[in-house]
Formats: structure tokens, sequence, C-alpha cells
């Protein structure tokens, strides 16, 4: 009964629709977004891994360029998931966390001389500061976006979300600190740009049950740093990244836009992961045994 059920829906909408495109493009389109940071040089004792040259950058637009897929924004995904506004065939969303200055001076550049756009989340006690929640860690400080340039690259195509206040583990902090970190980035950059502000993703992609109450009050459409491809049926609070790094990028594009990850990558964490359970599991039995608890 369910199949016949849905095999007439079917029917039904390509009735109404008339081709099979048609129904794809109504209802079953499917979003590959790519998370980016920091398009720049790599300058000493940053996260080597999330800097892409502006040279390998412009490769892979062009790669995306060449198969036809075209840029939209994050509000522009909403609008098809909610009001069924049309969507370019083969739309994908480029989006930037932490609005490194780097990325503002190279990357919006290449992204227009492209023909692209993209969503870029600002963390707003740092606009033109510093990545101060990364210096803590070791990690070498590097320059942010300033709010003149967020106003210039506002009007010029580029559409800017939040990212919290601080940069801040929402999952460490009690709900009404990790509210205020939400609506003080929606407010502090709406206020800047002079338009509501519909996005936001997850610092360090970390969210719980708590998080995720909070977030729907404040934002339709947010950001994980989980890996997959988005579609109708994707929770808007929920909407799935494929992580772009430098190692390995000449792949990227092809596995991200296809499948949302690079399994080359998958393979190599996991095996790194297993390995150093192991390590760890011999250290251990090796210290049982030295204090005399484990006999061969």
């Amino acid at each position: 009964m369910n199949a016949r059920v849905s095999l007439e829906s079917l029917k039904g909408a390509l009735d109404v629709l008339g081709s099979h495109k048609a129904l794809r493009r109504e209802f079953g389109m499917r979003l590959p977004t790519l998370m980016y940071h920091n398009i720049g040089s790599v300058a000493p004792g940053s996260n080597k891994a999330l800097t892409i040259s502006p040279a390998r950058f412009r490769r892979q637009l062009r790669w995306l360029a060449r198969r036809g897929y075209t840029g939209i924004t994050a509000s522009q995904w909403l609008a098809w998931c909610r009001e069924a506004r049309p969507l370019p065939d083969k739309a994908v969303l480029l989006t930037f966390d932490d609005a490194y200055a780097d990325t503002a001076t190279q990357g919006f550049r290449i992204l227009r001389e492209e023909g692209f756009t993209g969503t870029v989340f600002v963390v707003s006690s740092e606009i033109g500061g510093t990545n101060t929640w990364d210096q803590a860690d070791g990690i070498a400080r590097q320059e942010l976006i300033t709010a003149e340039e967020i106003r210039y690259w506002a009007t010029h195509g580029i559409e800017f979300g939040a990212h919290g206040r601080t940069h801040a583990d929402l999952t460490r902090l009690g709900p009404a600190d990790a509210k205020a970190e939400m609506l003080d980035s929606r407010d502090r950059l709406a206020h800047l740009i002079g338009e509501p502000i519909a996005s936001f993703a997850y610092p360090y992609g970390y969210y719980n049950d708590s998080v995720l109450e909070s977030v729907k009050e404040i934002f339709p459409v947010v950001f994980t740093c989980d890996a997959g491809l988005n579609d109708l049926r994707t929770d808007l609070n929920r909407l799935k990244r494929a992580e772009m790094v430098s190692q390995y990028s000449f792949l990227d594009p092809f596995f991200q836009v296809r499948i949302g990850y690079n399994p080359i990558i998958v393979f190599r964490r996991t095996v790194g992961r297993l390995r150093r359970q192991a390590v760890t599991r011999a250290r251990e039995l090796l210290r049982v045994r030295d204090r005399g608890l484990f006999r061969t």
C-alpha cells in the first residue's frame, strides 16, 4: 500500500511538472556544501591543513565551473527549501569559517573572477581582530576581516553569517550563555551590514540537544561540520559540509560534490586513530607488567 501511494504521488507530481528534470529541480536537489577556512599563504605556526593556497583555490573553482556547478548562498538554499524558489541545476554552496583577512583579500576576489559566491561565518567579537581561540591552543596569530571589508563585500555578492561571539564551544556553556553567544553574533553582524542574518555555523562544529533548542529560535539555517550532502530532508539546523583541507586537495572537489567527503582522508584519520589507540593500550600493558601485575 505504501509503495502504491508513493508511486501514485510520483505520477501525480510528474503530470503537474511535466518531466523528471523538473521534478528533481522542485523536490530532489542535492546540495554539496564545501567548508573552507583560510585562503592564502601558510603562515609560520598556523594550521597548515586548513589553509588553501589562492592558486589551488582557483583551480578548484575552475574544476567546478567546467562541470557545470553554480555557486549559491545559504539564504538561497533556505529559500528553495521553504518557498520553492528555483536554484541552478547543479548548485554548490561554498562556506568560509572564521573570516580570515587573507580570505577576504585573496579568496573573495578569486570568487568574483571565477563567477562564484559564498557564505562567510564571522566571529563577532573579533571583527578586525585575530583568531584568539586558536592562539589559546598554540596556533599562530592571524588577522581577521575588518568591519569595512564586511560592509564592502556584503554589497558585492558575498553573504555573511554568524559564528558565535567568541568562537566558544557552545556545548560547554550553560543554555543562557550559549544563547547569548549566538544572539550577540547575529545582532552585531546585522547592525554592521544593515540586513538580517539568516545563517549560523556551530563553532568547531559542536552541538548538543540544548544548543539545538536555542539555535532554532535564532537562526533559520545552521551548519555543522558533519560530512555529507544536503537535500530537502536534511534538518535545516544540522546542514552537512565537506571539509576542504590542503592534504589531498587535488581529489577534494571530485569526492566532495558527489558523496560529501573525501574517503582517503577518512581512511587515514581512521587508521591514525586506531594506531593511537593501539599505542595507548600497549603502554598500559607495559606499565602493568612493570608493576609486577602482569605475568607472561
